[in-house]
């Protein structure tokens, strides 16, 4: 029958394992920065995550005119700011009563002042800044339109973050159309496209220029 063993002979296996179980780790300073950093990071990562872009819109100024609806863009988040902000307009498809037809065609831009959104800030801006009506006086009669919102959270330069969002007009009566939210679906990846083949074709312009 096999004795147990003792608690001095238990104390001395210990001794003997403890090199093998456990590292010898030296915690100098650079140690300690090398955590705090990592630290930093995630804690600013997490951050940055909850800034949240968003943006609604309030019924037109004129009933007859769907461009004169106001586009609200804010910054939902609760500590961070949005930095670099830009927001671009993608025409998926925009019909015209001349029976002109936009499609996959960026229209103008907006940013922000100082191309910030502090958090809790938000900016009102016309659909017709964004989408200016035709010369020729025809009107919008189908539009499927997204804003590209693009921005970096404070203190992450680096980290370019992008959200789309979609509205298509839908009628509200005789003669009157309102936008509608709609699913992003695969809007950002066209926009993409659009603008690399935009660029593209201004690159070729400007080496073929005289």
């Amino acid at each position: 029958m096999s004795r147990k063993p003792t608690k001095k002979q238990l104390q001395k296996l210990a001794q003997e394992l403890k090199p093998h179980l456990i590292g010898k780790t030296k915690w100098d300073w650079k140690s300690w920065l090398g955590i705090g950093l990592a630290i930093l990071g995630l804690v600013l990562g997490a951050l940055g995550l909850q800034v949240k872009p968003t943006v609604s819109l309030e019924p037109p100024t004129s009933q007859e005119d769907i461009l004169t609806t106001p586009v609200e863009i804010s910054n939902d988040g609760i500590f961070l700011a949005m930095k670099n902000v830009e927001v671009s307009t993608f025409l998926v498809k925009v019909g015209y009563s001349s029976g002109n037809l936009t499609m996959e065609d960026i229209g103008v831009g907006y940013t922000p002042p100082g191309e910030t959104l502090e958090a809790g800030d938000r900016q009102t801006v016309s659909f017709h800044r964004l989408l200016p009506a035709p010369k020729d006086g025809s009107f919008v009669i189908k539009a499927d339109i997204a804003l590209v919102v693009s921005f970096t959270p404070e203190y992450l330069p680096f980290w370019k973050r992008t959200k789309v969002f979609r509205f298509i007009a839908v009628p509200e009566g005789k003669n009157r159309l309102r936008f509608q939210p709609q699913p992003a679906s695969n809007v950002l990846q066209e926009y993409e496209k659009t603008r690399e083949r935009l660029d593209n074709l201004q690159r070729q312009f400007q080496h073929n220029a005289p």
